[in-house]
């Protein structure tokens, strides 16, 4: 700092001490100058003195610490004498430190390599997770190489490690839940490329053999099926939507099976005579396709015998169903059409005696016999005659005595009337022992009542109508409701089956009509008296009627006798009246002129006569046909308030089904129901009608086609007014579709180019059909054959290019 501040002075000198300077400056200034000189060098005399002392002292301080370390050195000399000794066990420790502090600095270094993210350890560590996303993202490729990793990783030496260890147990372990996970993808809907995928996959894992493969995609599919048809057990069409579920599911999944596992399958099987179908033995590999089908056909079928039918045309909706189902199964080996036909068979005969016992039970439980007395029957009777000739009745009029008897038979005649359209002729038999069954349950009731003795006479006479009156009738009906003709002429011959065999097979009153009776033998007793007072009887008409005859022939005679000799009289009368004319005429012509004027002026009244009589007759004639048109208006009245109770029925039952309808949906109708209500409720009217029309002389078939033409009229008056004419909104048109009154996916094809007309969904399904083209329907009309007239089965068009 010192040296700083004299190089510092010295150049503020020379700076100031310029010649130049000098000259221009005064005395005083010059005497200034001289004294600040003299200043500065007394200030430089005193700072060399302070130095001159400070260096001494440093020569001091340098003496006394050069003998300080003299010391120190000697110290140390000694120190280093005595420690020599122990060098080498310091070199050890050294040297042993060293080791560690190395061996430390690695594991120091290893440590922060294990803290990086970039670890080849957090990878394998981050193994299990991330085997878990590839399973549920559906990577299934990716999740097989993580466990093929792990494999690798258990055949080297790191699986000694307890982290190694751990992870590689786990991912052999998620192996089971891939597994699962694949088979899941089966419990839910079928592609078929995906499912190929899949499998392929699922045959990789070595812990799982072809047959187990097999058994488990049916058992998984068994699961969906069961999902589905849960998801569906609510709504009201349950029974033709469950039918729809099980054949979309059955056929996807033979589909995939015979794609996934073909090996020999087809090598074993046989050949039916139509060589379009084919079906496999039960030695085939498909053996478990075989089983699980039938399986499900067996659940199926269980479904729908289980369901409540409110009447037997829904059974025959479901039935038509049904046999287009297994005709699509067909050429897959798997038409149980004929297992069909027995089940439902079977079904509507339990109907039927399910009836035929509720009636019976409720007849026999009466008590006692309750019969009219037979006064009161009898001031009856005559009003009853006269109304036979108005209605035609085809009952016994006895039978009015006995009202439990009218009931009964009244429930079997609707039986019978339900199904004599919806059975097979080879069930006939089971028909009439069902009802054979019943009487004798009757017959029993009755037999019940004999053992006192005061029942015996009414007994008798209810022995008497069943047996004369009721079973005779209970047969008329069983043979209009199955003709000879059109059950038994056709299928045999007639020498093998005539009509008084197919009359006495079926015959109700027979010797075993008393089987279930104690006292048969007393019935018996009682018939053969009821058939010797018929015999009597029998005679006594015959023998009336003979003396009626003879009788009858006399006076017949008699007037045709008198009928002759008044001829004779009037010819012998006129013969006479021309021979007078004629000899009147030859004697006098001018006579003979007033004659002959009188003559015909008689001629003239006879011929007024005549006119008379003729006039009297048409005035009959007239009356009686006044009296006809009165009995023909008299039945027209009848049948106008017949109709006008049935298009009440028909109004009540159109009100009940659209209130149903709007009560099963729970929902208030939106603004503009108002104006399609009445045409909506002329829609249900029809379709009224066209459930309840006669089926007789039509196909089963044709009789849903009025019902599909209706349901397609609603639908598109209903669609046309949204889409097309916008007279309605969509909260209305949302509103029908919940209530059904539009079909929801018949409208959603019409949308579509080439759609517009279509008449039913049924006829673009191919599947439906034998070699899975469409239905005549989509036929253009310029392309149609003229000559021929081809039907759709489903709904009757004729080809409408829909």
């Amino acid at each position: 700092m010192d040296d700083f501040n004299k190089e510092f002075s010295l150049t503020t000198l020379k700076h100031q001490f310029d010649e130049s300077d000098l000259h221009s400056m005064s005395l005083d200034e010059l005497k200034n100058m001289r004294q600040k000189v003299e200043d500065k060098v007394q200030n430089l005399q005193s700072e060399l003195s302070d130095l001159a002392f400070h260096n001494y002292r440093t020569y001091v301080d340098v003496s006394t610490t050069a003998e300080y370390c003299r010391e120190k050195f000697s110290q140390m000399d000694i120190l280093m004498r005595q420690s020599s000794s122990s060098f080498p066990a310091l070199e050890e420790q050294i040297d042993q430190f060293k080791n560690q502090s190395t061996q430390l600095f690695n594991e120091f270094k290893l440590l922060g390599d294990v803290e990086s993210t970039n670890f080849l350890i957090w990878e394998i560590i981050r193994l299990p997770k991330l085997m878990e996303k590839c399973i549920r993202a559906g990577h299934f490729d990716q999740a097989y190489s993580i466990t093929n990793f792990a494999l690798s990783i258990k055949q080297s030496k790191l699986v000694q490690y307890p982290l190694f260890k751990n992870v590689v147990d786990y991912l052999l372990e998620a192996r089971h839940s891939l597994l699962d996970e694949l088979f899941n993808k089966f419990s839910g809907p079928l592609n078929l490329a995906n499912s190929i995928q899949i499998i392929n996959n699922i045959r990789k894992i070595p812990y799982i053999s072809k047959t187990q493969l097999r058994i488990s995609i049916l058992q998984y599919r068994d699961i969906y099926l069961e999902k589905k048809v849960s998801s569906i057990m609510s709504e009201p069409d349950f029974i033709l939507r469950v039918i729809e579920v099980y054949r979309e599911c059955m056929y996807d999944t033979i589909i995939l099976y015979l794609a996934v596992f073909p090996e020999t399958d087809t090598q074993q099987r046989f050949v039916n005579e139509d060589t379009r179908w084919e079906r496999w033995t039960g030695s085939s590999q498909n053996y478990l396709l075989q089983c699980w089908a039938q399986k499900n056909i067996e659940r199926l079928l269980n479904y729908v015998q289980c369901f409540d039918y409110t009447s037997l045309l829904d059974i025959e909706m479901v039935v038509s169903k049904l046999m287009s189902c297994a005709f699509s199964f067909g050429r897959m080996g798997l038409d149980f059409r004929s297992l069909i036909h027995y089940k439902f068979s079977q079904m509507v005969l339990n109907i039927f005696q399910n009836k035929i016992e509720a009636a019976t039970k409720s007849f026999t439980s009466n008590e006692k016999i309750d019969l009219i007395d037979d006064g009161i029957f009898e001031s009856t009777q005559s009003e009853l005659k006269k109304e036979i000739n108005r209605v035609d009745l085809s009952a016994p009029l006895e039978l009015c005595i006995w009202d439990e008897l009218c009931i009964f038979g009244n429930s079997i005649i609707n039986a019978l009337n339900e199904i004599r359209h919806s059975i097979y002729i080879n069930s006939i038999h089971r028909v009439f022992n069902i009802l054979h069954f019943s009487f004798q349950n009757i017959f029993a009731w009755l037999d019940s009542f004999l053992s006192n003795q005061e029942n015996i006479f009414i007994v008798k006479k209810a022995t008497f109508l069943l047996i004369k009156q009721f079973l005779p009738f209970i047969n008329c009906c069983f043979f209009s409701c199955f003709p000879y003709e059109q059950c038994a002429k056709k299928y045999f011959i007639t020498e093998n089956c005539s009509l008084n065999e197919y009359k006495n097979t079926f015959n109700f009153v027979n010797s075993n009509i008393f089987g279930l009776c104690k006292n048969e033998s007393l019935f018996c007793e009682i018939i053969k008296e009821f058939d010797l007072k018929e015999n009597e009887e029998r005679n006594i008409l015959i023998e009336e009627e003979s003396i009626n005859t003879k009788s009858e022939g006399k006076d017949e005679r008699l007037e045709i006798e008198s009928e002759e000799t008044e001829e004779e009289f009037d010819l012998k009368e006129n013969e006479e009246r021309n021979i007078l004319i004629e000899e009147e005429s030859i004697n006098t012509k001018s006579e003979g002129k007033d004659e002959r004027l009188e003559i015909e002026s008689e001629e003239t009244e006879e011929g007024k006569e005549i006119l008379k009589t003729e006039d009297e007759k048409e005035e009959k004639n007239e009356e009686i046909l006044e009296v006809e048109d009165e009995k023909k208006e008299g039945n027209n009245e009848l049948l106008e308030v017949e109709e006008k109770r049935k298009k009440e029925n028909l109004q009540e039952n159109i009100e009940m089904s659209l209130a149903t309808k709007l009560r099963r949906i729970r929902k208030k109708p939106p603004e503009g129901w108002d104006l399609i209500e009445p045409t909506l409720e002329e829609f249900e009217a029809k379709m009224r009608e066209a459930e309840t029309e006669p089926h007789e002389g039509k196909r089963r078939t044709e009789t849903v086609w009025p019902v599909f033409r209706i349901h397609h009229q609603r639908s598109r008056y209903i669609f046309n007014l949204f889409y097309k004419e916008e007279k309605i909104s969509k909260e209305l048109y949302q509103f029908c579709i919940d209530a059904k009154l539009v079909d929801a996916l018949l409208a959603a094809k019409w949308k579509k180019q080439g759609f517009e007309n279509l008449c039913c969904l049924r006829c673009i399904q191919t599947r439906d059909t034998n070699f899975g083209t469409n239905c005549i329907c989509r036929v253009p009309k310029s392309k149609l054959d003229a000559d021929r007239v081809i039907e759709c089965i489903h709904c009757g068009c004729r080809g409408c290019s829909g």
